[in-house]
C-alpha cells in the first residue's frame, strides 16, 4: 500500500543515510521502525532501575566501570550527561540543567528527540542504551543519569 507522510527534511536525510549505511532501502527502514514501535515481535521486558547507594560505612567514593573498562564516579556520569543534553538543546548550557529537568516539559523534547542521546552516550560513556527505556521510562535528566549508572559494572570503593 502506498501512502504519503510529512516528516522534517533533516529526519528524512538521516533516515536515508541510515538505510544506505545498513545497505537497505528507506522503505525497509521505515517498516522496521513501525514494527518496533507497534510491538510486532517479542514484547520488550520492563526495565527496573537498581537501587544504588553511595558512600556507605566503608567510606571512599563509589565508582563504576563502563563497557570499555573506564572507571566513572556518578558525578562524572552526571556532568557528561548534562553536557550531552546541553549540546542537543538549542541555547542549552550544562550549568542550567538539574537532575529534575524534564525533557518534555522543561526542554520541549518529544520522546523521539530523546533518542538523540543514545549515540553520544554510547560514544562518550561507552554504554549501550535500550531505545524503549529511553522513550518510555526516562523522563528527566536524573532518570537518564540513574539509567546509565545502573548499566555500568558493579561499584567498588576507592580509598
Amino acid at each position: 500500500m502506498k501512502t504519503t507522510i510529512e516528516i522534517p527534511d533533516s529526519l528524512l536525510n538521516e533516515a536515508r543515510r541510515a538505510a544506505a549505511k545498513r545497505g537497505t532501502t528507506l522503505r525497509s527502514l521505515v517498516e522496521e521502525g513501525l514494527r518496533r514501535v507497534l510491538g510486532e515481535g517479542p514484547e520488550p521486558q520492563a526495565f527496573r532501575l537498581r537501587k544504588v547507594t553511595f558512600g556507605g560505612a566503608g567510606g571512599g567514593t563509589l565508582r563504576r566501570v563502563d563497557d570499555a573498562g573506564h572507571e566513572w564516579e556518578e558525578a562524572e556520569v552526571e556532568a557528561t550527561i548534562k553536557d550531552i543534553v546541553a549540546a542537543l538543546t538549542p541555547g542549552g548550557t550544562s550549568g542550567a540543567l538539574k537532575r529534575a529537568t524534564r525533557f518534555q516539559a522543561d526542554l520541549g523534547w518529544d520522546k523521539w528527540y530523546k533518542l538523540k542521546v543514545v549515540k553520544p552516550v554510547r560514544r562518550r560513556l561507552h554504554e549501550t542504551l535500550e531505545d524503549n527505556v529511553v522513550l518510555y521510562e526516562v523522563k528527566t535528566v536524573g532518570d537518564l543519569v540513574k539509567y546509565v549508572w545502573s548499566r555500568m559494572g558493579e561499584p567498588g570503593p576507592v580509598p
